[in-house]
Order: C-alpha cells, then structure tokens, then sequence
C-alpha cells in the first residue's frame, strides 16, 4: 500500500497507528492508491442517503496548524457523481504545501477575497465573483495573497475530494 501511494512503510504505518497526522497531500495520494475521494477518510458511514443537509450540520474538514484551511462539505453524501464544498483560507495561507492534481474536472468560483491560483504553468489573481474550470489531472494551488479570508466554492466531478 506505501509504495501504491507513493509514501513510506514507516508515514503508513504511524498514520494507521495514530501516531502521525497525515498531510492533505498524503490523504490524496492514500485515496488515490485506493480509489476513493478522499472525504471518505472523514464521513460517516454513509448506508441511508442523504438529500438534505441542514444549516449547521456540515462535516468541515481542518488543515492545522500546518496551513489554516478549511472545507465545508456541502454535498449530503458521498455517494453522488459530483461533490460540492466551499473552501477557506486565512490571510498568507495556500491550498497545499506544494501544488497537486486530482482525477476529476473542478469548477470553482471567488465569493470572498483575493486569492492566487496557480494552475499548471500559469498563475492567475482570482478576486470576489471571478470563476474557474481546472481540467483534470491539472496540478493546482490556491493562495490567500490578501488581508482577508478568502471563500471559495467549488464543484468536483466525479468527487475525488
């Protein structure tokens, strides 16, 4: 399994034994030695599903205090063909420590805040109302170049988050 996922037999091993917090990167690469999103490391057993997510009952997943990111799933499952979540950066922090690609094409939209997107060879200043398509397998990085926190909607098909 280390080696499908391209990490070590030790960072496996101290992650299955709770004895390291793995980083958005290794969760990626883990889903995607198993084929799976990777939002299946953090829901619940998903049996019955679920149309509707009530205000307040969101599953938020937290990056820190390595990088303070967070997602708001806004998907009521993750059994569908397409996941949506809304993603927030403070001031002076990115998406990843260095830039990733996913299987799955994204589309993403600015509703607060001035972030930087590189994606692949180009770099582009995203700011409140702007919108993006990032092609599968594209490697990207998001960065919070301004004062406020910056909120990010996006969809991903199929999920893979």
């Amino acid at each position: 399994m280390a080696e499908k996922a391209n990490i070590t037999s030790s960072m496996l091993s101290q992650l299955e034994n709770g004895k390291a917090n793995p980083s958005v990167e290794t969760l990626r690469k883990i889903a995607s030695a198993l084929d799976v999103p990777m939002f299946v490391f953090f829901a619940e057993n998903d049996r019955v599903p679920h149309r509707v997510i009530r205000k307040g009952e969101h599953k938020k997943i937290t990056f820190s205090p390595e990088r303070q990111v967070e997602y708001t799933m806004l998907s009521p499952s993750s059994n569908t063909e397409i996941e949506m979540a809304i993603m927030d950066i403070y001031p002076s922090q990115n998406s990843v420590t260095k830039p990733m690609s996913h299987i799955g094409e994204e589309v993403a939209h600015v509703l607060a805040g001035k972030v930087e997107l590189l994606l692949g060879a180009d770099t582009f200043l995203l700011e409140e109302g702007d919108s993006v398509h990032i092609p599968s397998g594209i490697n990207h990085k998001w960065t919070n170049v301004g004062e406020t926190m910056v909120r990010v909607i996006f969809a991903i098909t199929p999920p893979t988050f």
